[in-house]
């Protein structure tokens, strides 16, 4: 499971992999290992034939990263990809919110921020904030901060956290200030862009209609995020999504079950374990892949434990 294809220096959760990486690894698997389409692989799955060595390569929420780099090196070895999108954000054409929050609380003018009636301190900017390694613990005032407004919005529905980010955004005294470049380099592909690499290379998956973690919402809601984005998806792509998967890698059985009702033949989590038979094809495990050499990717996927 990958994310995004960069050389970046904020990258708490270890979800950037630089390009000369990312291309080693894609060379080792090409060379190494049964790379499937996620499609073949959950068919395969099913019918418990699957080859001990294969993989099947996915991204999550759309970078345009993944036109600019992963799709032509992906074409170039005759491997393919799913991108998981969560299809309502990409269609306001803006940058993800959990992107934008990291410059609202780095690039703030102010020593405070108020976060939903309540004010946060974030201390003075340094130029350290924006260094932060994979795994690290918070080491300044703002990134603390970040940390711990990310962590408030994350859980609370769509329309809540839209208005808390509102609110975020209303408190930015030159609101053309933030840093292009930075955001920039993390904007989500464009509509366009989607359906011009949709195809051979890239097949395109749900990741929900606005990226909520779903065992946090109610029934109802659970159901418009994973089942309403089927359409969605299809009147943007031109067909109808066939894998689905989870915002953070968080399920519950309410969740999985719509999953299945929503006629989505695969499911994925993460977790960092290898499929086994025992997984079932609506809770597929993935392994996050970090900013590793092919030798270190070798050892990762040798000593892969199942699920």
């Amino acid at each position: 499971m990958y994310h995004r294809i960069a050389d970046e220096p904020f990258d708490p959760w270890g979800l950037a992999v630089t390009p000369g990486r990312f291309k080693d690894q894609l060379s080792w698997l090409a060379r190494n290992r049964t790379v499937l389409s996620l499609d073949d692989f959950g068919e395969l799955h099913r019918l418990r034939s699957l080859p001990r060595d294969a993989i099947a390569i996915t991204f999550d929420d759309g970078y345009a990263c993944i036109k600019e780099i992963a799709a032509p090196l992906l074409q170039e070895l005759g491997l393919h990809a799913t991108v998981f999108l969560p299809v309502d954000l990409i269609e306001r054409r803006q940058t993800f919110w959990w992107d934008e929050l990291e410059e609202l609380v780095l690039g703030h003018d102010e020593l405070n921020l108020c976060v939903d009636g309540e004010e946060v301190s974030l201390g003075p900017r340094t130029p350290a904030d924006r260094h932060w390694t994979p795994r690290a613990e918070a080491g300044t005032a703002r990134q603390i901060a970040f940390e711990e407004i990310l962590s408030r919005i994350t859980r609370k529905p769509p329309a809540e956290r839209d208005r808390i980010m509102d609110e975020l955004r209303s408190q930015q005294g030159s609101p053309s200030r933030p840093a292009q470049g930075g955001l920039q380099s993390k904007r989500p592909m464009l509509p366009e862009e989607i359906r011009m690499i949709a195809g051979a290379t890239i097949s395109v998956g749900s990741h929900t209609r606005s990226h909520p973690w779903l065992t946090a919402l109610a029934p109802e809601e659970q159901r418009e995020e994973i089942c309403g984005s089927v359409d969605r998806l299809e009147a943007l792509t031109g067909y109808r999504p066939r894998a689905f998967a989870y915002p953070y890698g968080h399920s519950d059985e309410q969740s999985r079950q719509l999953v299945a009702e929503a006629k989505f033949a695969i499911g994925c989590l993460t977790g960092d374990r290898g499929v086994s038979r025992r997984s079932r094809c609506v809770a597929l495990p993935r392994v996050r892949i970090g900013d590793w050499s092919a030798a270190e990717l070798e050892g990762v996927l040798t000593n892969l434990r199942p699920a």
